[in-house]
Formats: structure tokens, C-alpha cells, sequence
């Protein structure tokens, strides 16, 4: 009862975000006092003179927030004793945004307060850690996004933590793995922002932007004691990267700052547009790995310094779409591997002949994700690679969702990893759900999840944790 006051208590402490844009544009009534049409000239221009009138506003603001209530149930226990086999888990998410418009500039703001029954992941001791987070617990709460923008016609000037997206995939993005990820749940994750100081310069269909990363901070996993966690019933086959028993981890607490120059635009090809993006980076990888220290049986995680490239093009058809994304990285020292992850797919939009059989329409989006290592890092430097951090590597991904009407629709979504150099290590994780509704604001979505796949896959590890279950998301 305890946590639970707790937890109240923090989320409705909370203030105000992003993606408000559209708000912004309702305008506001003013009031104005006026005089009476009655009166002689004398008198008009006296009260004309005298009155004082209430001058328009200079400034905007505006406020929303979002409730996410869900629980579901696992089909079986993992039968495995060093982890939590409770069937029943639930979670709730409140997040809080607001945002301060005023002549070229802008401040807004996101908070969020999370609780669940998985006491062995979330952290009610301590509120979340900013600037260098190196805490792997979900936090109960915290800054979501806090920046300004100074804006103009042909360049913006962001400071401070914001959701930085430069992906240009459907799906998957390479590219996009800047922000910190809440992952309690790894199904169900929840991006929180990162610090930068961000330059954009616009001219006509292009922009050019330079952005610093003075923090760096880790995304929040599973426990050890989840059925997340990784563990498996059998053993696996590939054991390279277990850490041996007795080992010590020491963190890497030094901050470098993160550089990267980005180019997007759109250009005409075959009287069809075609949007580009290239970007280029320096500095501390985005992924970690264990090096030896002088000490036996001690490494140091830490981020190795690289310099990484990622490239994307995005283009509409009538009712299809086609994309192509990569993210390359050079690691020095060969602390780490050289590797390119690469990505590419369709969307396909059905908005004829589907009434016959019940539907408004049905979007379908298939992409095929495949990482090449280039360069193996340097096993006397490097214990461990990054390479456990990668995923997807040899995938298929498809996602199809069919409207059957304004409150009614199905979802399916499927992600079938392929063997990869003979090591069976594929699986499947397979969601289907269906969304309704309810009022304005409240929407119910019910789903199931199941996972299967070779001892050594990702989701073979996860094939006792099929589950079913409901949320509700309320947007206010």
C-alpha cells in the first residue's frame, strides 16, 4: 500500500510536451473592453482616450496527457527457479505534456510515472537518474522530454532532452537508437528522450542539422529474476557471451560527447519524390561491450570510440510505399566489431474491394533486416562484443492492420528471425490484437503474443511466456 500511495503521490506531481503542434493552431478568444455607441463625440473620444483596452495575447500554451492501464496473464510458468513465475502481471503508465508557445520561442515539457507488479524491475527507492544514468532499473518516474526552441524561417536552435528521430524506415530503423528505452517489458517499450543541443539550418526541401550528445545514458532491461530476463530452460549451445561466475563488472562513468551531422531532403526522380537522409557520426559507440582490465576476472563495460554512417530513402507510388535504410559502424582500436545493419520494404494500402469483406481498408508493411559484420573485434582487447545488443540481424518483419470501421480494427504483427551461418538460432514471435473505441479518448485493446524458436534464439528463450491480455489507453 505503501508503493502504491508512493507512486500517486510522484505521478500527479507531474507537469506538462511534444507533438502539440496541431493545438497551437486553435487560437485563443480575447476579450476587449469597449465604450457605449450612446454618447456624444466629446465624450466617445474621451472614453477612447482614457479606457484602457486589454491587448491581445503574445503567448500560447497548451496541455494533454495519456493513461495506460494493462494487464495480462502467462500461459504456463517457465519451470525455471531463478525467476519470477507469477501467471498475473500489470502495469500503468501516466504521462503528462504540456508546451509554452511565445513569439520564436518554445518550451516543452513530458513527464511520466510508471508502476507494476514486477517488483523485481521497477525501482521505488529513487526517482529516475538524468544526465549520466548508468542505473539499469526501471525508474517509477521522470523526465521525459524538457527542451527549447529557437526558431526562425530558416533555422531552429533546440536545448535540452527530447525523443531525436532520424530514422526513416517503417518498422525497424537501424538509425534510430539515440533515446533511452524503459523496457520492463521488451514487447512494450517506452522511449524517453536524450540530452543534445541540436542546430537546423532549412533551405527549400532540405535541412542541414548538427547535434551534440553531452550525456550518455543507459536503456532500462529486465531483471535478472523476470522471465525476461533471457534465461532459458535448457542450456544453450552458444555460450560466449555468459559471464563467468565469480566475474566483476566495472562501469565506464567517463562522458564523451556524441557528434553528428545529418542532411535530408526530397528530390525529384522520374516525376516522382523521393525523400533522402545522411547522416555521420563520431564518438562513443551506441553500443557497449567488456574489455579486459589488469585485474583477472574484471572488465570494464564501456562504449568504444567509432564513427558511424546511416543512409535512407523513403518514396510513394499511388498506394504503395518503399524504403531502404543502413547504419554503419567503424570501431577503433578494433574494439568492437565493424558491422551494417540494413533494411528495406513496403507498405501496400487496400482501400478498394475490402468492404466485400467487411473492411474500410487494410495497410500491410513487410520489411527484410539483415546485419553484416565486416571486421570481428580484437578478442585480447575485447571480452565481449556488442554483437548480443544487435538485433534484428536475419529477419523478416510484417505488420498488417485492417480497419473494419471508425471504432473496430484488427492487428497483426510477426517477426521471423532466419537462421544465420548454421548456428539455429531461429524463432518467431507472432501478435495478434483487436482495437476498439469505447468513447471519445478511451481506447481498449485486446491481444495475444506467443513465441518460439531454437534454444539459442532470441524468442526460443521466451517460448513459455505466451500470454494473453487487455489495455486500456485513455488520452486527455
Amino acid at each position: 500500500m505503501k508503493k502504491i500511495l508512493l507512486s500517486v503521490a510522484v505521478i500527479f506531481a507531474f507537469g506538462a510536451n511534444d507533438d502539440m503542434d496541431a493545438l497551437f493552431d486553435e487560437g485563443f478568444s480575447q476579450s476587449k473592453t469597449e465604450t457605449s455607441a450612446d454618447v456624444n463625440d466629446e465624450f466617445d473620444n474621451f472614453f477612447e482616450k482614457d479606457i484602457p483596452v486589454k491587448k491581445k495575447k503574445s503567448y500560447k500554451t497548451t496541455f494533454k496527457g495519456m493513461f495506460k492501464v494493462r494487464g495480462y496473464r502467462f500461459i504456463e510458468p517457465t519451470h525455471y527457479t531463478k525467476q519470477d513465475n507469477a501467471l498475473y502481471h500489470s502495469d500503468s503508465i501516466l504521462q503528462l505534456d504540456g508546451k509554452f508557445k511565445k513569439d520564436n520561442y518554445i518550451i516543452s515539457s513530458s513527464f511520466f510515472g510508471m508502476i507494476g507488479t514486477d517488483d523485481y524491475t521497477y525501482n521505488y527507492k529513487e526517482m529516475y537518474h538524468e544526465f549520466r544514468d548508468v542505473n539499469k532499473e526501471t525508474p517509477m518516474g521522470g523526465i521525459r522530454e524538457l527542451y527549447t526552441i529557437r526558431s526562425s524561417d530558416s533555422y531552429d536552435i533546440i536545448v535540452g532532452k527530447k525523443i531525436f528521430n532520424i530514422g526513416i524506415s517503417t518498422i525497424y530503423s537501424p538509425s534510430d537508437v539515440y533515446n533511452v528505452k524503459v523496457s520492463p517489458d521488451p514487447l512494450d517499450p517506452y522511449t524517453i528522450g536524450t540530452w543534445l543541443v541540436d542546430l537546423e539550418y532549412y533551405y527549400n526541401d532540405s535541412n542541414i542539422g548538427l547535434v551534440f550528445f553531452p550525456f550518455i545514458s543507459n536503456s532500462k532491461t529486465a531483471a535478472p529474476e523476470s522471465r525476461w530476463s533471457g534465461n532459458s530452460d535448457e542450456q544453450a549451445n552458444i555460450d560466449s557471451f555468459i559471464i563467468p561466475a565469480g566475474s566483476e563488472i566495472i562501469e565506464d562513468t567517463e562522458n564523451r560527447v556524441r557528434a553528428l551531422a545529418r542532411f535530408k531532403t526530397n528530390i525529384l526522380v522520374l516525376n516522382q519524390g523521393v525523400d533522402l537522409m545522411l547522416d555521420v557520426g563520431y564518438g562513443p559507440s551506441l553500443y557497449t561491450v567488456l574489455e579486459y582490465t589488469d585485474k583477472p576476472n574484471v572488465y570494464l563495460q564501456t562504449r568504444p570510440s567509432a564513427w558511424y554512417v546511416s543512409g535512407g530513402f523513403s518514396t510513394t507510388y499511388k498506394k504503395l510505399e518503399v524504403h531502404g535504410e543502413f547504419y554503419y559502424q567503424n570501431a577503433f582500436s578494433d574494439a568492437d566489431d565493424d558491422f551494417v545493419s540494413a533494411v528495406g520494404g513496403a507498405t501496400y494500402t487496400l482501400d478498394k474491394f475490402v468492404d466485400k469483406v467487411g473492411f474500410n481498408k487494410i495497410d500491410m508493411t513487410i520489411e527484410y533486416v539483415r546485419e553484416i559484420i565486416i571486421d570481428t573485434y580484437d578478442d585480447t582487447v575485447t571480452y565481449r562484443s556488442s554483437e548480443q545488443q544487435r538485433a534484428p540481424k536475419n529477419d523478416i518483419l510484417i505488420n498488417v492492420s485492417a480497419e473494419i470501421n471508425d471504432k473496430w480494427s484488427l492487428g497483426y504483427f510477426g517477426n521471423f528471425r532466419l537462421e544465420l551461418d548454421q548456428q539455429k538460432d531461429s524463432g518467431r514471435y507472432q501478435k495478434v490484437s483487436t482495437t476498439y473505441k469505447m468513447y471519445d479518448g478511451l481506447v481498449m485493446n485486446i491481444f495475444g503474443e506467443m513465441f518460439n524458436g531454437d534454444v539459442n534464439s532470441y524468442y526460443g528463450k521466451w517460448k513459455r511466456n505466451d500470454r494473453v491480455g487487455v489495455d486500456f489507453k485513455y488520452s486527455f
